[in-house]
């Protein structure tokens, strides 16, 4: 959160809109890369590997805008060097956002060498989720079950009259 904080208004603040705010984002990128590198807070792992492709990606993409910039202070620039340099921002974040899909494909099919798709599909959503997250909402949801059953009893047994004598109104 104290990253989202420097990139969106502290850097505003000191720089707006030039050269050193994209290369003071720069620096703030790369250090909380290496400090998630270092630190990998995340309990789980297919998370930490998440967060890296994210802030390559945004890396990537913060050195581009650089670039981008810097090309657009000279004159000379051409258009088909413009164009390049969309493209590869494009890429790269697409390509992060292919890389975690892909990786955990490939690290199912090297733990058990051979290619079963649901085996696949189950470890990239256990790299997504935990799997006692899952389990926990199929509990949840044999709880709402068991609540929307009882609460049809109840509504079943308030129309019933408990004593023949009184009014239903009376028994309730």
């Amino acid at each position: 959160m104290f990253r989202k904080v420097i990139m969106t208004t502290i850097l505003a603040l000191v720089s707006r809109g030039d050269s050193s705010h994209l290369g003071g984002a720069l620096l703030v990128t790369f250090f909380y890369l290496l400090a998630l590198n270092l630190l990998k807070p995340y309990l789980n792992q297919g998370l930490n590997i998440f967060q890296r492709l994210c802030l390559i990606s945004q890396f990537l993409t913060t050195f581009s805008a650089l670039m981008l910039f810097v090309s657009n202070l000279d004159e000379t620039a051409d258009a088909v060097g413009t164009f390049a340099l969309d493209v590869l921002i494009t890429i790269a974040n697409v390509g992060a956002a292919g890389l975690y899909p892909g990786y955990a494909f490939c690290t199912a099919y090297l733990d058990h060498h051979k290619i079963d798709l649901s085996n696949i599909f189950r470890r990239c959503l256990d790299y997504l989720f935990d799997t006692r997250v899952l389990e926990d909402l199929k509990d949840l949801k044999k709880s709402a079950d068991d609540i929307h059953t009882l609460r049809q009893s109840v509504t079943d047994l308030r129309g019933l009259s408990l004593f023949p004598l009184f009014p239903p109104s009376v028994c309730v």
